[in-house]
């Protein structure tokens, strides 16, 4: 299991993590996302002008563990590098869908929203 796998099995069985991105300040920020996992990166859609994507570009590290959907956390959290990649919503759909569909594959998920919608959540 190479690191990003080590890192990925914190997550493993979560259906949310709370995604830590910190402001100039060095203060972090945490905030619970729906996310999914696929070939070695996680997805977590929201808005190209929410603050978590602002804090990422200044500042590309992050913390991730798994939580609840409220934000308590499940697990020890996990330290990563992120980046932003503002991508129109064909580009990663289809890559976002197969990872929620593994993920969740029992489960019954709201994909019209992921499909009309584009961009969603936390």
């Amino acid at each position: 299991m190479d690191g990003d796998q080590a890192h990925f099995a914190l997550l493993a069985g979560a259906e949310f993590i709370v995604l830590t991105t910190y402001r100039r300040s060095g203060v972090g920020v945490p905030t619970p996302v729906w996310f999914a996992h696929e070939d070695g990166v996680l997805y977590v859609t929201t808005g190209a002008d929410a603050g978590k994507v602002k804090r990422l570009r200044a500042n590309p590290v992050v913390q991730v563990a798994a939580s609840d959907r409220v934000g308590a956390v499940l697990g020890p959290p996990c330290g990563a590098v992120g980046a932003v990649e503002i991508r129109e919503v064909v580009d990663v759909r289809v890559q976002v869908a197969i990872g929620l569909h593994k993920k969740f594959r029992d489960s019954r998920l709201p994909f019209d929203k992921l499909r009309t919608n584009g961009v969603g959540g936390g």
